[in-house]
């Protein structure tokens, strides 16, 4: 565990990847804060964990108590999982920083499993909050599928069934 503080001033100032902090706040919000973040011994500075890092001191200066999973000492400082033993280089710590981003983009996604899991989560009590799509991605992903079934091969029967009626997205602070 590590001050929040002290990552604040841990993060790489030329980290090229931008973070959607409200995403990563209403998931923190669903789930707690579950990932830890990697810090450098090379040169004590992050690795992964920027914008969690930074969605945390949003929360933080706007009076909310810690998610799930942080710390907060009797003086008022957040602790963050961290992990650490990792030595890295300048160079391979610019390319693992960047591969740690990107190869969670250039998987991609199973369409349908994507669309079960998504009607599945927008019939739930918090509905899609916190997982970075919405109903609006959902019925293009839907339309997607249906719109590729004879190309894909898939069985229509594997498309999921998108509730009638207009998906209810619930978003809002859910650290109350």
């Amino acid at each position: 565990m590590e001050p929040l503080s002290a990552l604040l001033e841990r993060k790489r100032a030329d980290n090229p990847k931008l973070h959607d902090e409200d995403t990563i706040v209403a998931s923190m919000g669903r789930a707690g804060y579950v990932t830890p973040v990697i810090i450098n011994d090379h040169d004590d500075q992050l690795l992964a964990g920027h914008g969690r890092v930074e969605a945390l001191a949003g929360l933080r200066r706007a009076g909310a108590t810690p998610p799930p999973g942080i710390t907060a000492t009797p003086d008022g400082e957040w602790l963050v999982p961290t992990i650490r033993g990792v030595d890295l280089d300048a160079d391979d710590a610019k390319a693992f920083l960047i591969a740690d981003n990107r190869t969670t983009e250039s998987g991609g996604w199973d369409d349908a499993k994507l669309a079960q899991m998504l009607v599945e989560l927008s019939e739930s009590a918090f509905g899609l909050t916190g997982v970075g799509f919405d109903g609006e991605d959902l019925d293009r992903i839907v339309s997607s599928l249906l719109a590729n079934v004879d190309r894909d091969r898939r069985d229509p029967d594997d498309i999921p069934e998108v509730p009638d009626g207009d998906m209810e997205v619930r978003s809002g602070d859910v650290f109350r």
